[in-house]
């Protein structure tokens, strides 16, 4: 409404927006507004930290020092939104931008940055960004609403800012939407939005809540999906109740869940050494879940500092989960056994399950993304597994400059991963023992090897085993050397005469043939003789005499050679396998390849055969 002169207060014009000293210039900034202006300050910050280190830094002056930002205070809230005697500095988030009107202000400062949400390994994250144009001229305008006003800028005039902010619809995970949409329409496909959503956003979304059971086929909500979406967590988190096998796990995943899901932080881990101490010894396992549960049914008062208004908000999102469930209210928690407890979350979730990773100090890994224990998570470096429940994240420019933080996670043993059985099973060995078909295997999970396993062969690697068993002679002896033999010479016919045709390899081959002879118990390999695993696609009176003269194998006397040919340029190389002969073999010692240039190769010394 009125006019508003800007002033860039950064020694380079394409200064970008910079957390580097921003208490520093914000506090200067400050001082040259209280120069400039009678009315009120508005400082635009990107969060709580930066917020409470500037009102810190603030505090010498004759002002009064505002901060508001999401779950600040109410007596802060009302400083903020009614006009004082005082002049004041406001130092706001984004929330002062377009949701609040602040009376009064007649300067901005503006940092030129913000939290931004991005979507990283298909969940939301937070990361500091610098503001969009489109923000700037709206940070700016807070300035000019009664009065002409002053904006100063803490970055360059000419700073390469983006056009437009992202809108979150296409930077945040969309399960929410999606549940809503089938909640309340005919699934998310039903609904014309101004913008396309993204395609893989809304792909995974709708993965996730079918694979959890809150939406059909058709997109539209189940039971279950009606039941979760009014409550006030994510849907992903309000299913783990309902797979809880008890009512006393159940209560104890609600409070979890509680905790989770307040934006703010509920609780810091003490710092004096007597407090640690009282934690360790009253909870042994550094566990962040147990600690968790504890601090809201309030028996860790006087140990860990909670956030009050945090923990009242906890409180009441486990009462309104518990309601919900048609479980006893929080006063009357049910004693739990934390180990049931994991193992049922590891159940329902195993992909929040990451192992501790060899290549790298600090880092584990579930096969799709690393992590790392915060510090303020109670789980070290020294865990072997942990499970992880809720995570902090800087998007940074690329994934490998991403850190995603354990924010709260429980140590798990190796033991209880193999009891789950997560993980790939790697069959290493086969053999016969008793009449039965037995396999060697290692059980991988997310690339390390979590135990060695032996056991009877499943229906589903019986196959497998079987076959593993022929290359190694152990059944049908001599099978294995024929079929590589006859393979071989296939492919080469192939070459020879331009054929486009693949010939399997000899696992395939005997895969193929082991299904097409109904193989499924090892009495059905009585039943089965040698011929049968024969591999013939061509004739044998057309392929006898191509190999008569294509031999793949050379014998002489004291001198064993492997044949390669390049029909292409009429050249041979023999290359030398086993024997003491010493000279290279003479040309009429050979079959009679007519028309070719031989070769013979042994170690790296290469000669031609005269």
């Amino acid at each position: 409404m009125y006019p508003v002169e800007q002033d860039f207060i950064a020694k380079d014009q394409r200064a970008m927006p910079s957390k580097d000293r921003l208490t520093e210039r914000v506090v200067s900034a400050c001082q040259q507004a209280l120069e400039d202006t009678q009315g009120d300050i508005l400082v635009f910050l990107p969060g709580k930290g930066e917020i409470i280190a500037c009102a810190a830094a603030l505090k010498s002056l004759e002002v009064i020092i505002v901060p508001l930002y999401s779950g600040c205070s109410k007596q802060h809230q009302q400083l903020a939104l009614s006009q004082q005697a005082t002049q004041r500095i406001i130092l706001a988030t984004n929330v002062a931008e377009t949701s609040l009107t602040i009376p009064n202000v007649t300067c901005v400062i503006d940092s030129g940055l913000e939290r931004r949400t991005h979507l990283r390994n298909g969940k939301t994250v937070l990361g500091l960004d610098a503001i969009g144009q489109d923000s700037a001229k709206q940070r700016l305008g807070r300035a000019g609403r009664t009065q002409a006003g002053i904006c100063i800028r803490l970055y360059g005039q000419y700073a390469p800012l983006i056009d437009r902010t992202p809108p979150e619809i296409q930077r945040e995970a969309l399960t929410e939407l999606v549940l809503a949409a089938g909640c309340a329409a005919q699934g998310v496909d039903s609904l014309p939005f101004i913008d396309p959503l993204p395609e893989t956003s809304k792909q995974r979304a709708i993965s996730t809540l079918h694979s959890i059971g809150a939406i059909a086929d058709d997109q539209r909500a189940t039971d279950l999906g009606r039941l979760l979406y009014p409550l006030p967590v994510d849907a992903e988190l309000g299913y783990l109740v309902g797979k809880m096998p008890s009512g006393a796990l159940k209560q104890a995943m609600i409070d979890l869940i509680a905790v989770i899901s307040v934006p703010a932080r509920v609780y810091q881990l003490p710092t004096h050494l007597e407090q640690l101490e009282q934690l360790n010894l009253l909870m042994p396992n550094r566990c962040d879940v147990e600690l968790a549960i504890a601090l809201i049914r309030g028996k860790l008062d006087g140990i860990v500092q909670a956030e009050p208004e945090a923990l009242t908000e906890a409180k009441q999102i486990s009462e309104q989960l518990r309601e919900a469930f048609s479980l006893p209210s929080l006063d009357k928690a049910a004693s739990y056994d934390r180990q049931a407890l994991l193992k049922a979350i590891a159940e329902a979730r195993p992909e929040w399950i990451f192992i501790k990773r060899q290549n790298r100090r600090g880092g584990f890994g579930n096969g799709h993304m690393e992590i790392s224990p915060s510090n303020t998570s109670r789980v070290d470096e020294r865990s072997q597994a942990m499970l992880v429940l809720d995570t902090f994240a800087l998007a940074g420019k690329g994934t490998k400059q991403a850190m995603t933080m354990a924010t709260l996670a429980a140590p798990l043993p190796i033991k209880m991963l193999v009891e789950l059985g997560i993980g790939e099973q790697h069959v290493t060995h086969a053999f016969v023992e008793d009449g039965q078909i037995k396999i060697e295997y290692n059980l991988i999970y997310a690339g390390i090897s979590l135990a060695k396993k032996v056991s009877p062969a499943p229906s589903d690697m019986l196959i497998l085993a079987c076959c593993m068993l022929i290359q190694s002679g152990q059944l049908f002896p001599g099978v294995n050397d024929i079929l590589e033999e006859s393979l071989s010479y296939h492919a080469l016919y192939y070459q020879y005469e331009k054929i486009n045709e693949r010939v399997p390899t000899l696992e395939e081959h005997l895969e193929c043939k082991l299904h097409e002879l109904g193989v499924s118990h090892f009495e059905d390999l009585e039943l089965i003789e040698p011929e049968d695993l024969y591999f013939q696609a061509i004739e044998s009176w057309i392929l006898a005499p191509f190999i008569e003269k294509h031999p793949i194998k050379v014998t002489l006397p004291e001198l064993s050679m492997s044949v390669t040919y390049n029909f292409l340029s009429k050249r041979i190389l023999l290359e030398y396998q086993t024997g003491n002969r010493k000279d290279a073999p003479k040309r009429w010692e050979l079959p009679s390849w007519s028309g070719y240039k031989i070769q013979y190769k042994k170690a790296s010394k290469v000669v031609d055969v005269r």
